[in-house]
């Protein structure tokens, strides 16, 4: 879970949406104030922060929050929950769920943390449509950032759970064939990370995560080269920060691309060599790391690509 710097939460909302500091401060603070909070040099005190978020609109409670409630049990819950999705347990993840809203306070972080995870458990289990999943997830960010397609052009310093639905947003207008909307969200989240005011390496975390996730966006919709060029810059970061559970998917879906272009002629098929490479790499990776269904994966592309199997 990220921490953020308060100050540079208050500085960035105010850019984005136009206010000056003379308009933000009027009847809370002192403009010298102001400047000192944003700056880091004095900590908010609560009643002032909260004026100034509620000032631009934006939602105060818990800001910083997700799905604390008022028991801690709530934050294992959610591991749980993540987890049993990931492994594609909806019937389990529904149970922790349940959970979850049996527990949970009432504070606008949370509802809107709860209602991203029942959406997506309901498309999951076949009880929306891809439409009603994108629908329902347009709410769920509009509750606490109601105009957030103004910042399709520009930052704004969304919290971790703003990130996190709308990435979720962005992934499901993907499966929906939107795929320009859902680079435009990228795009944004990138800029927004750019921003640089979390404190934590989920940070760097969420910015590979994304970078993917529109390169496989750019990939389905034939844009390899591209997408190439992105994975190259999250298997780049991910090196820096040593994140090796990351470079298994990179290098083989770069390497996918990378086979495609060769296929439609855009690429030199002398670079097949260097995409037979990069699939090595990953395998080893992998084994090293004993991702078996990782391994499999690598070795589905290996064998697609190549007709034979990975020695």
């Amino acid at each position: 879970m990220s921490n953020y710097r308060a100050g540079d939460i208050i500085r960035l909302t105010r850019i984005a949406i136009g206010m000056t500091q003379e308009e933000l401060c009027d009847n809370i603070c002192g403009i010298q104030t102001l400047h000192r909070i944003e700056n880091g040099k004095v900590a908010v005190k609560r009643d002032i922060y909260y004026r100034l978020m509620e000032k631009m609109n934006r939602i105060p409670e818990q800001n910083y929050a997700v799905c604390a409630g008022k028991n801690m049990e709530l934050l294992e819950e959610r591991i749980y929950f993540e987890d049993a999705v990931r492994k594609e347990d909806y019937h389990k993840a529904e149970k922790y769920l349940q959970i979850i809203e049996r527990k949970a306070d009432d504070n606008v972080v949370t509802r809107q943390c709860v209602k991203k995870m029942k959406a997506l458990i309901a498309f999951y289990t076949g009880k929306i449509t891809q439409s009603e999943l994108v629908d329902t997830l347009k709410e769920v960010i509009k509750m606490t950032v109601p105009e957030y397609e103004v910042y399709y052009e520009r930052g704004y310093p969304f919290t971790e759970q703003e990130i996190l639905a709308l990435m979720s947003l962005a992934n499901a207008l993907d499966r929906n064939e939107s795929y320009e909307e859902s680079k435009k969200i990228y795009r944004m989240l990138l800029c927004c990370l750019s921003m640089d005011y979390m404190t934590s390496d989920s940070r760097i975390d969420l910015e590979i995560t994304i970078m993917r996730n529109m390169a496989n966006t750019c990939t389905r919709i034939g844009e390899h080269a591209e997408a190439i060029v992105i994975y190259k810059k999250a298997l780049d970061m991910s090196r820096k920060c040593d994140y090796g559970r990351r470079y298994t998917v990179l290098f083989a879906e770069m390497a996918w691309s990378m086979l495609q272009e060769i296929k439609s002629g855009q690429r030199d098929s002398n670079d097949t060599k260097k995409a037979e490479q990069y699939l090595r790499q990953a395998y080893y990776i992998a084994a090293a790391r004993k991702e078996e269904n990782l391994m499999k994966i690598t070795e589905r592309i290996y064998w697609d690509a190549f007709g034979r199997k990975l020695d």
